[in-house]
């Protein structure tokens, strides 16, 4: 069946197709950025749209990504102040290791648990840069999926907007909990509360 002749040949369908489209548009929300990190307003991204790692990065501007893409579920982008958080929230035995199943989950739909790197330490190197986003220096950005993979290959990262610690617990990796400044829509939470 060739779908432009059904298309072409429907006028209910194509006025149904429109309004569906129309109404999709309008819940396009964009985020409101801190004033306090006047940088970042060059960050291209939509709140709760999905990007692939190398959009996400190039969304921040980050011209390196045409090079090389970060494989690790951190990136410190220094030009903004900006750590990335990138999270599966469900983690499989064939594609993470015990060391790298981080508890990562939402508690609300406005406040989610992180685990760092298993070689974060407060007072070095990203573990120091999570104390001085909870301390207003940096900013968090956090980006979830469901999985590593889904029916079309790597599964996207849906983009929650920032993120502020709000309590540190422990090292190697460092337990994170805080607070997200849009909340997470109800389908995500339900995904990512799961997590837990």
């Amino acid at each position: 069946m060739d779908v432009i002749s059904v298309l072409t040949g429907n006028t209910a369908l194509r006025t149904e197709l429109r309004k569906l489209l129309v109404t999709i548009a309008s819940r396009a929300r964009t985020i409101t950025l801190p004033t306090s990190i006047a940088a970042l307003n060059r960050v291209l991204l939509t709140l709760h749209h999905t990007y692939t790692r190398k959009q996400l990065f190039a969304g921040f501007g980050w011209e390196a990504i045409w090079r090389t893409t970060p494989q690790s579920g951190v990136a410190w982008i220094e030009e903004h102040g900006a750590y990335i958080m990138l999270v599966t929230l469900e983690k499989d035995e064939e594609s993470f290791t015990e060391r790298t199943r981080y508890r990562d989950f939402a508690i609300t739909p406005t406040q989610f648990h992180w685990q760092s790197q298993a070689t974060a330490r407060p007072e070095r190197g990203d573990g120091m840069r999570i104390v001085q986003a909870r301390n207003g220096l940096g900013t968090m950005w956090l980006f979830v999926r469901r999985a590593r993979k889904d029916d079309f290959g790597t599964e996207p990262y849906a983009f929650m907007g920032a993120f502020r610690p709000t309590k540190i617990e422990g090292m190697l990796p460092m337990s994170v909990t805080g607070d997200l400044a849009n909340a997470m829509p109800a389908e995500w939470f339900e995904v990512a509360a799961r997590a837990r």
